[in-house]
């Protein structure tokens, strides 16, 4: 293991040292992510305990039919079954390889398909089509979930892995996504879509009552000054930040969302694919006095660089947009 452990905590994590004792249990029952290097677009895996069977969250780029296959012989390769997918909102650059995903991957007996209820699913675009038609044609059983606005669904997603999938009304004529929440024993981790500021305050004041506090968050649209409202941020209060990242508007981490969690470097890690490559979280879930174990690494400039095109550059060499709409940096 050549990555580094930490104790997550709310707004911060400390690194620690392991025991080889301790190392050993950490290993035997870990969750990971892994949210792939793949420029100007998204693709998270989400395996679970026992890395015998694993969750898409989102799966596009520009180059979709090369990152579908690198995908599948990664889950061929490593022995893993494909569970579930989560298509947090119909754009191609997040769902584009779902396509030839299920297609050429090992899949389980049934496939867990969650998605949105937006107006952009119906009618849909020609790719949601073939997406369709691939999906029910699978050498399995499927199983769809589809997330009402300003609703929310509970998913099993297997060996001791739960979720809650967020969906909220559409703001200024933008689009729905998914925000999905999930729990390991101790572990939170909360994954976004693309979505406007106003849509993330909105979501998290008619969801009342519910639980967005974790130790990850997955920046909102790649980090475009747009979104990752200092709402979301204080709701959330992350010890780790994680951004799927590309050189082009739209797909870049900017000043705004970045000052909003702390900077970098600062005391919350945060990390983006476009300077570490692929990056990898662990987690067995443990806590001690409220702060709950993960192991961080990264592989540059990642598994599916070259499949998706993509590359890293340095950290100082990012020239990033700053401002941003109105009401983004608002007070929590």
């Amino acid at each position: 293991m050549t990555g580094t452990f930490y104790e997550v905590f709310e707004n911060g994590r400390e690194e620690v040292t392991l025991s080889s004792q301790k190392k050993t249990t950490f290993c035997a029952s870990y969750l990971e992510v892994r949210m792939f290097n793949v420029g100007s677009g998204e693709a998270i895996l989400l395996t679970l305990p026992g890395r015998k069977s694993a969750w898409v969250i989102d799966c596009g780029c520009h180059h979709n039919e090369a990152l579908g296959e690198a995908l599948a012989g990664y889950l061929n390769d490593e022995g893993i079954k494909l569970k579930g997918i989560v298509l947090s909102h119909p754009h191609f650059d997040h769902g584009g390889a779902i396509e030839t995903l299920v297609q050429k991957a090992p899949l389980a007996s049934t496939v867990t398909y969650c998605r949105s209820r937006d107006e952009y699913f119906w009618p849909p675009k020609p790719w949601i089509k073939t997406l369709n038609t691939e999906l029910n044609a699978m050498n399995a059983a499927l199983k769809k979930i589809v997330v009402e606005q300003n609703g929310m669904e509970r998913v099993d997603l297997g060996k001791g892995v739960q979720a809650r999938m967020y969906s909220g009304k559409r703001v200024s004529g933008g689009y729905t996504a998914i925000f999905m929440h999930v729990r390991y024993k101790a572990a939170r981790l909360l994954f976004t879509g693309d979505v406007s500021c106003g849509y993330e305050e909105k979501l998290l004041k008619d969801s009342l009552g519910y639980e967005f506090r974790a130790d990850v968050l997955k920046v909102t649209h790649h980090g475009s000054s747009s979104g990752t409202s200092n709402k979301l941020v204080c709701a959330v209060d992350p010890g780790i930040a994680i951004a799927s990242t590309g050189h082009d508007a739209g797909h870049r981490l900017e000043r705004g969302p970045l000052k909003r969690l702390g900077g970098r470097p600062g005391d919350r890690e945060v990390l983006e694919t476009r300077v570490d490559g692929d990056i990898i979280l662990q987690t067995d879930g443990s806590s001690s006095k409220g702060r709950v174990l993960y192991y961080v690494d990264k592989e540059d400039p990642g598994r599916f660089a070259a499949a998706a095109e993509a590359k890293t550059v340095a950290l100082d060499s990012i020239n990033r947009a700053s401002g941003g709409p109105a009401g983004c940096g608002k007070d929590c």
